[in-house]
């Protein structure tokens, strides 16, 4: 029997870490020779602490991956990590233009990846492994408020706190914990994930924070930071996002060497459901016009 290794994206959020708590429980429940692993140094606070209230130490699964060669690859909350042998299977929520194949590749919206996994398959769970399943979807939705919220999802979160009693809106406050800004450095790449958009190479991060107006000279910080640190990385760009949690909305920073463009959304926007689509078309269309002049 093949041996298999859950993944899910590099610097792990708490979908990330749900999912890939999940699917190796559901998969060594139907008998499966599956370990989920997170090989990153370091996994956020913030994220530790969403795990811990579920029961969860994400720390047990930080490893090395084994060097095994008969080994084989589930991504779970993502489609690009490079793994050292064949990618059998992808979970995923994240929309995405890219040519993706492998045996089983799911990808479709919902509000987490962890929903993808426990919906109807409830009886493979125990009620903590619910329970952060719906705060999992609460925290990639920041409460439902994201324009990647799916209603059936919603439904079926409401559906089990009323079911099992989960206290519904204890979990929608911890859900929206604001980002800890005390430390500006490492704040400005809270949520740090890599992009390969059109050719360009893209780096992308968010804060989560009550009155980001009241913060504006923190963010000024940060931007700065930013600037010096996608040059020293060697990035095109960089996405700062900042998500206003009282008035659900969001600011797009982005980031070159030499310039900030600034875009304002009245909702609280998701970066992977339209702020990364949406600069990947940019970047398309900016590396048509370079082809056509050149």
């Amino acid at each position: 029997m093949s041996k298999y290794i859950i993944l899910g994206h590099e610097n792990p959020d708490n979908d990330s870490i749900v999912s890939g708590y999940l699917l190796e429980k559901l998969m060594k429940r139907l008998g499966y020779d599956v370990e989920f692993v997170i090989p990153d140094e370091a996994i956020s606070e913030e994220n530790i602490m969403l795990a811990n209230y579920c029961g969860l130490d994400p720390t047990s699964y930080q490893k090395e991956i084994p060097n095994d060669p008969s080994i084989k690859y589930i991504l779970v909350d993502h489609h690009e990590r490079i793994v050292p042998r064949e990618i059998v299977a992808i979970i995923d929520h994240h929309p995405t233009d890219k040519d993706i194949s492998c045996k089983y590749y799911q990808n479709e919206r919902a509000c987490s990846t962890s929903c993808l996994i426990a919906k109807d398959r409830e009886r493979f769970f125990s009620l903590d492994d619910l329970k952060m399943t719906c705060l999992s979807a609460m925290v990639d939705t920041a409460a439902f408020h994201s324009n990647k919220t799916v209603v059936r999802d919603y439904l079926w979160v409401r559906s089990l706190c009323a079911k099992y009693g989960f206290n519904y809106e204890e979990l929608m406050t911890t859900s929206m914990c604001p980002t800890d800004i005390s430390d500006i450095e490492k704040a400005s790449i809270n949520g740090l994930k890599k992009h390969d958009l059109a050719g360009h190479k893209v780096a992308s991060s968010f804060l989560h924070l009550p009155s980001p107006t009241a913060n504006q000279e923190e963010i000024n910080q940060m931007i700065e930071h930013l600037k010096t640190y996608i040059k020293e990385e060697g990035y095109d760009l960089f996405a700062f996002i900042v998500h206003d949690i009282t008035n659900f909305k969001s600011t797009l920073y982005k980031i070159r060497e030499d310039s900030i463009d600034t875009v304002q959304y009245d909702e609280y926007t998701s970066r992977g459901t339209r702020i990364i689509p949406e600069l990947t078309e940019e970047l398309k269309t900016y590396q048509k016009k370079k082809t056509t002049n050149s």
